[in-house]
C-alpha cells in the first residue's frame, strides 16, 4: 500500500544508505528501505540529477544482487539515461551500473542487448575522456566474453587481447584478472586451433607465478599447459602434467580437487592412446581423492566412476565393471545424461554375466528415459533395441523380444549405410521368436527367413539355408 506521508530528500538519502550498507547480506533492514524508497518515486523524480543517480543506481544494484532481473534492469535504464547530465565524480558508479546491468543481460541470454550496452559504456569512457585502465579492460573485457558467447571466437579473442593491454597497465603479471583473462583467450585460441597463441600466453603466465616462487598458481598453469598440448603433443602434455602433479603432491600432502583432476586428465590422456590399464588406474587414484573431499554424489566422482566401469568392460573385467557401475548408478539421480551411460553399461554387464533379467531391467528403463529423436534414428539406438531384444529372448518372452527386434529392424532401415549384416541377424532372431513362441507362427518365421538370406546375397552360409529349409518345411507341413 503506498505511503503518501512526505518525507525529505535527505530522508530518501539516508534510506540509500541503509541500502548500500546491507545490499549484500539482503537482511530485513534493506528489504525495509527499498520498500519505503520505492514508495516516494514521485520526490525522487524531482531531486537533483545526480542525487537521483545515485538512487537509481543502488535500486540497480540491489535488485542485481537479488537476481530479480525486471527491477534491476529498470532501475539500471532510468540510472543510464541521465549519463550525459552526469558531474564527473559519478562516472565510477555509472561505469558499474553499465557492467552489472549488461552482466545481467549476459546471464539471461540476451547477448546482443548485452553487447549494445558495452558499446555504449566505451563510447562514453572516451567522450569523458576517463583515465582508468581498468574500466576500459572490465569493459572490453565483457565484450569480449559476450562475443564468445554468441561463438565468434575471433572477435571475443580481439576484445580480451584489448582487455589485456588495459589491465597490464595497473595490474601486475600475475594478478588473478590477468590469469583470468590470459585462460579465456587460451580456452578460445584452442577452439579455434591457434594452440601456439595458447601456449604462449600460458607459458609466459607460468614464468611469471615461478618467477614470484608462487608454487600453487605454477602447478595450476601446469595443468593447462597439459590441456593445450593435449591436443598438438600428447609427450609434452603428459610430462606437463606429471610435473603438476608432482608440485601439487608437495604442496597439499593430502588430497585435493587439483590432485584429483591432474589424475583424471592422466586418465583421459592414457585412455585416448588406448592404454587401458593405466587410465584405469589413474582414474581409481584420481577417485581415491575425490571421495576424500566430495560429496559422495559430486558430479566428478560419478563421472569417474562412469569411466571405472566402461573401462573395465571393455577390458572384460565384468566383476569390476558391475561394481563400478552398480556404485555409479546408485549416485546418478542428478545426472540423467550420465545416469543413461550407467544404464546401458549395466545392461551389456549383466548380459555378458549371463544375468538376462537384471540386463532386460536396464536395457528397458534406459530407453524409457531416452529423449529426442536424433538419439532414437541412430545405430547406437538399434543397437541397444537388439541388446534388449536379445535379454528378452534369453528370458524366453519371445513376443516381447519380437517387438524390440522389429523396432530394430526399422531404425536400421530408415539409416543411411550398409547395415545388411545387422538386418539378416535380426531377421533370423525374429524368425526364430515367431517359430518358438505359442501355437508358432511358421508363415512369419519362414518370411523374416526368407528376407535375411535375401539381405545377404553371396555371404548366405550352409547352415542359413538348412534353417530356411527346416523353417519352410514346417510351415507347409512337410
Amino acid at each position: 500500500m503506498p505511503n503518501n506521508r512526505k518525507v525529505s530528500p535527505d530522508k530518501l538519502l539516508s534510506l540509500r544508505e541503509e541500502i548500500k550498507n546491507h545490499s549484500n547480506a539482503q537482511d530485513e533492514k534493506a528489504k525495509n528501505a527499498v520498500q519505503e524508497l520505492e514508495a516516494h518515486m514521485d520526490i525522487v523524480e524531482e531531486m537533483d540529477t545526480n542525487e537521483k543517480f545515485s538512487l537509481y543506481a543502488t535500486l540497480a544494484k540491489y535488485f542485481r544482487n537479488i537476481n530479480h532481473y525486471d527491477k534491476c534492469a529498470s532501475y539500471s535504464r532510468r540510472a543510464i539515461n541521465l549519463a550525459k547530465r552526469l558531474d564527473k565524480a559519478h562516472t565510477g558508479i555509472l561505469i558499474d551500473t553499465y557492467l552489472d546491468y549488461a552482466g545481467l543481460e549476459r546471464e539471461y541470454g540476451q547477448s546482443a542487448d548485452a553487447r549494445i550496452l558495452l558499446a555504449k559504456l566505451l563510447q562514453l569512457l572516451e567522450t569523458k575522456e576517463w583515465g582508468d585502465p581498468l574500466s576500459f579492460g572490465l569493459t572490453f573485457s565483457n565484450l569480449g566474453k559476450v562475443y564468445l558467447d554468441e561463438e565468434n571466437s575471433q572477435l571475443g579473442i580481439f576484445q580480451l587481447e584489448n582487455a589485456l593491454k588495459y589491465f597490464r597497465k595497473v595490474c601486475g603479471h600475475t594478478h588473478p584478472i590477468i590469469a583470468e583473462t590470459i585462460q579465456a583467450i587460451s580456452e578460445a585460441s584452442i577452439e579455434m586451433e591457434d594452440y601456439s597463441r595458447a601456449m604462449s600466453l600460458n607459458q609466459e603466465l607460468l614464468e611469471a607465478f615461478q618467477k614470484e616462487n608462487n608454487n600453487v598458481q605454477a602447478a595450476k598453469t601446469l595443468l593447462r599447459t597439459g590441456e593445450i598440448y593435449y591436443y598438438i603433443d600428447l609427450k609434452k602434455a603428459r610430462d606437463s602434467i606429471v610435473e603438476s602433479l608432482s608440485l601439487l603432491k608437495d604442496l597439499y600432502k593430502t588430497s585435493h580437487l587439483d590432485i584429483a583432476k591432474a589424475y583424471l586428465m592422466l586418465a583421459e590422456l592414457e585412455e585416448n592412446v588406448g592404454e587401458l590399464p593405466r587410465a584405469i588406474a589413474y582414474y581409481k587414484q584420481s577417485l581415491s581423492q575425490l571421495e576424500d573431499i566430495c560429496k559422495a554424489d559430486h558430479y566428478l566422482i560419478v563421472y569417474t566412476y562412469s569411466k571405472l566401469g566402461s573401462l573395465t568392460l571393455q577390458i572384460n573385467d565384468l566383476d569390476s565393471a558391475k561394481g563400478y557401475l552398480e556404485k555409479g548408478l546408485s549416485l546418478s539421480t542428478k545426472f540423467p545424461e550420465i545416469r543413461l551411460r550407467f544404464l546401458m553399461q549395466s545392461g551389456k554387464v549383466y548380459s555378458n554375466l549371463n544375468m538376462h533379467e537384471q540386463a532386460a531391467t536396464k536395457y528397458l528403463e534406459f530407453l524409457k528415459d531416452l529423449k529426442g529423436e536424433r538419439r532414437t534414428n541412430s545405430r547406437g539406438y538399434a543397437g541397444i533395441l537388439q541388446d534388449t531384444a536379445f535379454s528378452l529372448l534369453k528370458l524366453n518372452n519371445l513376443e516381447e523380444a519380437a517387438d524390440y527386434y522389429a523396432k530394430a529392424l526399422s531404425v536400421y532401415e530408415g539409416l543411411k549405410g550398409n547395415y545388411q549384416k545387422e538386418m539378416d541377424q535380426i531377421h533370423n532372431r525374429l524368425a526364430y521368436c515367431f517359430e518358438n513362441i505359442q501355437d508358432g507362427d511358421m508363415q512369419k518365421a519362414a518370411l523374416h527367413m526368407e528376407e535375411g538370406i535375401e539381405l545377404l546375397g553371396d555371404e548366405r552360409t550352409e547352415e542359413t539355408l538348412k534353417n530356411k529349409e527346416r523353417i519352410e518345411m514346417s510351415y507347409t507341413g512337410g
